[in-house]
């Protein structure tokens, strides 16, 4: 168990004496925090004569080892130029240290700076989705894998865990390092085939734009055509966004004008949808790196979208999303005050006008449901159900009125109105029906009706 010590601003003293020590806190910091940290091996220094080693660990969101968020051509880019960095140092252990230095004395050889300057979000959803998956994740993925579960297979029964573990709609479901992503399961899906089954044909790319993908279910292949935004399989040569076109996205960093366009405000509706209100707040849906980044982002890969579309229209993916949300949120609102206006006056007109009319009793019911809304789904029931025994529609044509007496000479439970009455025999289920007596003389005598007849009417 590690122990760390307040040493100085941002520096801890720690109980690490190996490389290995190293290793082992940083995974165990990296979990605790929701953090993963790649090794600089530029500034790290295992050969020195003042201390055992030295690893300097960079964000995986650093530009360490990477390209710029401009110039990388994939969907998502992990590069925010985060500066957060730790420093851990391990002094030597001699008897001039000790003596020097109190803390190697009591068994904290180990110096750890902390820059805790990450320019990104930690605890979103989109944050969580890029932690690296944990080896024990993968060794039982492995198992799946051996007792001849499938990918989609392997994944439902993992997330299932993970949901009597944690909760059906529980924020680690989006932790990528314990439930890791679709790509990630089918790399070890593959290596495992690899070196258990020998190797298989992968996704292949051929001529005019066109990928081909194979199929899950049998030998066969599909082929998605991403300057168009189409496949041939069942619901790709409709135009849908399908599985076949997810793929040539993930594995070949390709645009398609048919990509849907998912914001904060998206996932957070498909997340009630999935879960009801019991979801987390805003915040956790928010993206990595701020909206006018990811905009710049999606206008680079726009233009990196290979091959040319004809009569130079516009792609659906080249339409900024910030800009579309924002248009539809303004409208929504607007159209939102412009009824709330229109049902404040329609009230108050109608108060002022019927008041007067009304009884009190009305009154107090409609006072006492008003008092009964609490939320905004009981509000919204309010307002559909109110005045629902008001017809919406006015029938303005004349209707064909009958005799008085006709009226009189109807049967009961028939309308006493001018509608058109129902022809054929009735229901069996009909409330209204006469019931057939029976011709049982005994026990019509108890209950002391008359008898049914064999032949004629009345019975």
């Amino acid at each position: 168990m590690f122990k760390l010590l307040e040493y100085e601003k941002s520096s801890f003293r720690c109980n690490l004496f190996s490389e290995q020590d190293i290793t082992q806190w940083i995974t165990e910091h990296s979990s605790t925090t929701n953090t993963n940290w790649c090794i600089n091996t530029k500034s790290s220094n295992n050969d020195s004569s003042r201390y055992v080693c030295r690893k300097v660990y960079m964000c995986h969101h650093s530009g360490f080892n990477k390209v710029n968020s401009k110039s990388n051509k994939r969907g998502k880019s992990k590069n925010t130029e985060c500066q957060a960095r730790i420093d851990v140092k391990i002094k030597l252990t001699t008897k001039d240290t000790c003596k020097k230095d109190k803390y190697i004395k009591d068994g904290f050889p180990a110096i750890i700076i902390f820059i805790n300057e990450h320019n990104h979000t930690i605890s979103s959803a989109e944050a969580l989705s890029f932690l690296k998956a944990n080896n024990e994740v993968r060794l039982q993925f492995e198992k799946y894998f051996n007792d001849g579960l499938g990918l989609s297979e392997s994944l439902s029964i993992h997330e299932t865990k993970i949901e009597l573990e944690f909760g059906m709609n529980s924020e680690q479901l989006a932790n990528a390092s314990i439930n890791p992503k679709y790509r990630t399961i089918r790399h070890w899906y593959d290596n495992w085939k690899l070196n258990n089954l020998g190797s298989s044909t992968e996704h292949e790319k051929l001529p005019n734009n066109i990928f081909k993908v194979p199929s899950e279910t049998n030998s066969g292949f599909y082929e998605v055509d991403v300057t168009y935004g189409c496949c041939n399989c069942s619901k790709g040569n409709l135009g849908a966004f399908c599985k076949h076109q997810a793929a040539v996205y993930h594995h070949f960093n390709t645009s398609m004008p048919n990509l849907p366009a998912i914001t904060v405000n998206c996932r957070l509706l498909l997340a009630k949808l999935a879960f009801g209100e019991h979801v987390p707040d805003k915040l956790f849906y928010m993206p990595l790196v701020c909206e006018s980044d990811s905009d710049k982002i999606n206008e680079s890969l726009n233009e990196a979208t290979p091959g040319n579309y004809e009569n130079n229209e516009p792609s659906c993916s080249k339409i900024p999303t910030t800009l579309t949300n924002q248009a539809l949120e303004v409208d929504s609102n607007s159209n939102s005050e412009y009824y709330a206006e229109q049902i404040q006056e329609l009230f108050k007109s109608n108060l002022e006008k019927y008041t007067s009319s009304t009884s009190v009793s009305i009154l107090s019911k409609c006072l006492n449901r008003l008092k009964k809304v609490k939320s905004a789904a009981s509000w919204e029931s309010f307002l559909s159900t109110a005045g629902s025994n008001i017809s919406l529609r006015h029938r303005t044509r004349a209707t064909i009125r009958v005799q008085p007496t006709a009226i009189n000479r109807r049967k009961p439970g028939i309308t006493r109105g001018s509608k058109r009455l129902p022809l054929g025999r009735p229901m069996n289920t009909d409330i209204n029906r006469k019931k057939k007596r029976k011709r049982n003389l005994g026990e019509n005598v108890q209950k002391n009706v008359p008898n049914a007849k064999s032949h004629g009417t009345g019975h």
